[in-house]
C-alpha cells in the first residue's frame, strides 16, 4: 500500500515532525511505501500511486486537501492544538467539523481526546479510534539526585516556542525556585514558532545568567539534553501527548508537568512523574525530586517501565496497518 503522510511544518523540529517520522518509519518497516508532505509548505500532489492520505491536524490538512486535484480517502490524526484551541475559532470551526466528518477514520492518542472529539463532533464517534503513540525505548539512565541544595541542577523545557506551551511560567518559577537552590538554570529548546514568544524569551536570556535558550535542535541530539537534566518540565495550558515528556520518561529523567488532559494519559500523578497547578506545587515536587533519591529513582524506573508497556512499536504499527486497510476497502 501507498501512503502519503501529511505534517504541519515538517521543516521545522516540532513535535508533530517527530511523531509524524516516528509513525512513518514504523508502517515503511512493515512494508509500506510512504511519502512525508509538509501540509504547510509549498503545495506538492501526494506521490503517484497513492492510495490513503493520513493528516495530521484537521485544520490544516483541510486546507491542503483542498487544493488536491483529485479527492483521495484519508485518516486524521488530531494532534492536540486543532481541537483544544482551533475548533473554537468561528472560521476554524466549520472546517474541521467537515474535515473530520469525511475521514475515513479518526486517530487520537488517548481516551480523553476520544471523548473531546465526540462531543464536538457527535457524528464522528463510531469512527474514532485511541492509538497510543509509541516511541522506541531510549537508553535508561537516571539523573543523580543531588548532594545539598547548593549544586547545579538543569531544568529543560523542550518546546516550540510559542504561547500555549507558557514558557514565561516556566521561567518565573524557576526564578523563584532559585531562592532555594540558587544554582539551579533552566534551558529551554525548540523552535520559535510565534516571534513575540521568541523576542521575550531572548529579552530574559540577555539579563537571566542561569537561563539557556539552546535553540532548534534535531531529535538526535535530544537524550543529551535529557541526560544533562535533573528534571523535564512540561508547562503547556494545553497538549496533546507529548512526545518529549515520552522521551523524558523513557530515559529517565522525572518529569513535572502542567495538570492537563494530554499530560495526563501519559503521568500517573507521583507514580510516574507529578502534575501540577499552583506554583506551591511545582515548588514541592522540584524540591522532592532534586533532594529525595528514593523518591526520584522509583518515578524514574516506573515512568521507562511504563513507556516500554504501553506505548510499544509493534502495537502502534500493528493497530495502524489494521485500520489503513480497513480505510482503503472503504
Amino acid at each position: 500500500m501507498k501512503i502519503t503522510f501529511l505534517s504541519p511544518h515538517y521543516d521545522e523540529w516540532r513535535g508533530n515532525k517527530i511523531t509524524v517520522d516516528r509513525i512513518a518509519n514504523n508502517i515503511r518497516s512493515a512494508g509500506y511505501n510512504t511519502e512525508i508532505i509538509s501540509s504547510t509548505g509549498p503545495f506538492k500532489e501526494p506521490m503517484e500511486g497513492t492510495e490513503l492520505l493520513h493528516g495530521f491536524h484537521a485544520y490544516k490538512f483541510a486546507l491542503y486537501y483542498r487544493k488536491l486535484q483529485a479527492p483521495l480517502p484519508y485518516i486524521i490524526t488530531v494532534t492536540g492544538t486543532d481541537m483544544n484551541h482551533d475548533i473554537f475559532q468561528e472560521e476554524k470551526r466549520p472546517v474541521i467539523i467537515e474535515c473530520l466528518k469525511s475521514s475515513a477514520f479518526i486517530h487520537v492518542f488517548d481516551t480523553g481526546m476520544k471523548e473531546k472529539v465526540a462531543e464536538e463532533v457527535p457524528d464522528c464517534h463510531d469512527k474514532i479510534c485511541v492509538i497510543p503513540q509509541s516511541i522506541k525505548p531510549l537508553p535508561f539512565r537516571p539523573a543523580p539526585v543531588l548532594n545539598s541544595r547548593y549544586d547545579k541542577a538543569v531544568l529543560f523545557l523542550p518546546a516550540g516556542i510559542r504561547h500555549v506551551k507558557n514558557i514565561r511560567r516556566a521561567v518565573m518559577l524557576t526564578e523563584k525556585l532559585r531562592g532555594e537552590f540558587p544554582n539551579v538554570e533552566l534551558v529551554v529548546a525548540g523552535p520559535v514558532i510565534e516571534k513575540e514568544e521568541g523576542d521575550w524569551l531572548n529579552k530574559q536570556v540577555h539579563t537571566s545568567s542561569w537561563l539557556t535558550y539552546a535553540g532548534e535542535r534535531p531529535f538526535h541530539e535530544m537524550l543529551d539534553l535529557y541526560r544533562n537534566s535533573s528534571i523535564v518540565i512540561n508547562s503547556s495550558r494545553s497538549e496533546g501527548q507529548s512526545s518529549a515528556v515520552m522521551e523524558a520518561m523513557s530515559a529517565g529523567t522525572p518529569v513535572i508537568a502542567s495538570n492537563i488532559r494530554g499530560n495526563r494519559s501519559l503521568i500517573t500523578h507521583e507514580y510516574t512523574g507529578c502534575l501540577f497547578e499552583s506554583d506551591e506545587e511545582f515548588y514541592y515536587y522540584a524540591r522532592k525530586l532534586l533532594l529525595e533519591s528514593s523518591f526520584r529513582e522509583n518515578i524514574s524506573r516506573r515512568a521507562a517501565d511504563y513507556i516500554r508497556k504501553c506505548h510499544d512499536v509493534q502495537t502502534e504499527r500493528e493497530k495502524l496497518a489494521e485500520i489503513y486497510a480497513k480505510a482503503v476497502k472503504t
